[in-house]
């Protein structure tokens, strides 16, 4: 079994484009595979998810790619904080079971912002 992602550009700023590939050989046809755009919190504080888009590919085969875009969105951006980051990811996963991340900065700056000072 094995799902994998190509990102064309690992950053991209508010409004661009997140496009890429994704290609999968699985045992058997999966009931769902999709691909989604979503970002999470990392650190001290309590995880929070959110997803920005999502595709669904239709009758997937067990063994197929799909190109991807989604716009990214405004914020959140992908930062580094004292307590918290924000990390951005494509998702590719075969049913619930099989998924897979790549991920990606969404800033400005098409850098991953940081805080600085106390």
């Amino acid at each position: 079994m094995s799902i994998q992602i190509v990102l064309d550009r690992a950053a991209v700023a508010p409004g661009e484009t997140v496009t890429g590939e994704a290609t999968w050989t699985l045992t058997t046809a999966p009931k769902q595979f999709g691909i989604r755009l979503f970002w999470h919190t990392s650190g001290k504080a309590s995880r929070d998810t959110g997803i920005a888009g999502e595709q669904i590919v239709m009758n997937a085969a067990a063994r197929g790619s799909q190109r991807f875009s989604f716009v990214a969105p405004s914020k959140p951006v992908s930062y580094d904080g004292p307590l918290v980051s924000i990390l951005w990811a494509v998702e590719a996963f075969a049913d619930a079971d099989d998924t897979v991340h790549e991920y990606l900065i969404i800033s400005p700056t098409r850098e991953r912002l940081t805080l600085s000072g106390a």
